[in-house]
């Protein structure tokens, strides 16, 4: 009868100790991101979008592929970009657009906290009266901030700060003037723009510049189509850059559609507006397959006092050049090419690489353009 009593009394206990709701993981899609706020928004599969505010840790999220998000209850605990980069989730919450904070309004006198402010919210001004939660927002004048809020005003919508410096509910929001467009609109220099879909590539041409001017043309692309206008020329995808009257824009995906969006800026900085493109890569030569399931390929390592010892299986037969990097909390601190028939790389514990987390990554160049490439990377956290 006790053991009977103490059984019933140890699964009593381990049932209450669970939690009420069980850990679960989203696919989500990435819409943008803020490198230097550790800022992204995702959409999930309803349509819904979330600002996250995480770890530095994550930093190589793409708007062209999925990342994974961890639920714990109504909570997002964890942002998963890869097998081996995943970071802590600081806050969330819906998302609907950005806003930029033009001023604070000081408050009337010392004993009254500061709750006012003006901000620039698609294209018209406001004065807004804030909760305090966002008692950082004297550090964001002139700078981008993001709102939620279910309707198409800004009254009762939620406020948050980059950096997780703040979240407050917007009480009260009292239009101001509409804020003219600059007139003074960058032509863009572009002339004569054509294009040409090729094998898993496109190329796009246009009229050379004159002598006497100096223009940067950008290209970007991606699978999904996008507002230009709601991205900062950063976090355009896959951004390029040209001097010259043409660019060719590689590894693409043969039958995929891409939108691709172009624009040219001078030497102040300033950009033309973007012109899209819709196009379409196709097979045009005879596909060539010698051995399409490379054997697996894994990075191993081991640690002593003075390096972190990396190796992985020794391909030279089919592998000229290896390229390997590595990223100290998310920053990428080195860059090598070495030989085929090396396959170990020490990362030597120097002062200047005192971070916590790293990221190795290998990548072969193989001897004929038909031999397989491999490619691995691993993760690790100081101890």
């Amino acid at each position: 009868m006790k053991k009977r009593n103490l059984f019933l009394i140890l699964a009593l206990i381990i049932f209450t100790a669970l939690p009420a709701y069980a850990d679960s993981l989203e696919s989500v899609r990435v819409i943008k991101f803020w490198d230097d706020t550790d800022d992204l928004v995702v959409e999930r599969s309803n349509g819904d979008r979330l600002l996250l505010q995480h770890n530095p840790a994550c930093r190589t999220m793409s708007t062209e592929f999925p990342m994974q998000i961890l639920w714990s209850g109504d909570k997002v605990t964890k942002a998963k970009v890869a097998v081996n980069e995943i970071c802590k989730v600081y806050n969330f919450g819906p998302y609907s657009s950005d806003l930029t904070i033009l001023k604070r309004i000081p408050a009337s006198n010392v004993l009254t906290t500061e709750h006012l402010a003006e901000v620039n919210w698609k294209g018209s001004r406001y004065e807004i009266d804030y909760g305090a939660g966002c008692k950082y927002l004297r550090d964001y004048e002139n700078k981008e901030a993001y709102v939620y809020t279910p309707q198409s005003s800004l009254n009762g919508a939620t406020l948050y700060l980059p950096k997780v410096k703040g979240k407050c509910e917007i009480k009260s929001a009292t239009f101001l003037e509409t804020i003219e467009p600059d007139s003074s609109v960058l032509e863009s220099p572009i002339r004569n723009l054509q294009y040409q879909a090729e094998n898993n590539q496109a190329l796009l041409s246009w009229d050379a510049f004159p002598d006497n001017e100096i223009w940067y043309v950008f290209v970007a692309h991606s699978k999904y189509p996008i507002d230009s206008n709601d991205f900062t020329l950063s976090q355009m995808p896959a951004l390029r850059r040209a001097r010259g009257n043409s660019i060719r824009i590689l590894q693409l995906v043969n039958d995929q559609p891409y939108y691709f969006y172009i624009t040219a800026g001078n030497k102040e900085g300033e950009l033309a507006p973007w012109t899209e493109l819709y196009i379409t890569p196709v097979q045009t030569t005879r596909r060539i397959c010698n051995n399409p399931d490379p054997e697996p390929f894994q990075v191993e390592m081991t640690e002593n006092e003075n390096a972190y010892h990396l190796v992985w299986p020794d391909q030279s037969e089919n592998s000229r050049r290896y390229l390997v990097m590595v990223y100290v909390d998310g920053k990428r601190e080195t860059f090598k090419i070495i030989d085929g028939t090396q396959n170990f790389f020490d990362v030597e514990k120097k002062p200047e690489l005192s971070g916590t987390g790293f990221r190795f990554t290998v990548r072969s160049l193989p001897k004929v353009p038909t031999e397989p490439r491999y490619f691995d990377s691993i993760f690790w956290k100081k101890s």
